[in-house]
């Protein structure tokens, strides 16, 4: 279990389990990826799906062809806590409401 820290100044909490399910299904994304989304991200949106739900985004690769970025998906319980559900590479912004946009 680790304890990251996000823009917001909020300790992030990555578990083994979730550290595990990103390690396996999304390789490309290593620690200090996940570290530096959190604490500088380009936007984030809370899900329309959930509003207990955040999306950090930063850019991986940026070029005249594509654009990739980091996704950390962080959940956010009733008690206050907040914790990394996975984290992932994607082509575009999911939709959702914007909390913080870089300037």
């Amino acid at each position: 279990m680790r304890d990251l820290l996000d823009y917001f100044n909020n300790n992030i909490n990555l578990s083994d389990e979730s550290w595990n399910h990103i390690q396996q299904g999304h390789p490309e994304i290593n620690l200090d990826l996940i570290a530096k989304t959190l604490l500088h991200p380009i936007e984030v949106r809370e899900s329309i799906q959930t509003s207990t739900t955040l999306l950090y985004y930063s850019i991986k690769i940026k070029s005249e062809i594509k654009t990739r970025y980091i996704c950390v998906v962080v959940k956010k319980t009733f008690s206050g806590e907040f914790y990394i559900q996975t984290a992932m590479t994607t082509s575009y912004l999911k939709a959702g409401r914007v909390v913080f946009k870089e300037n």
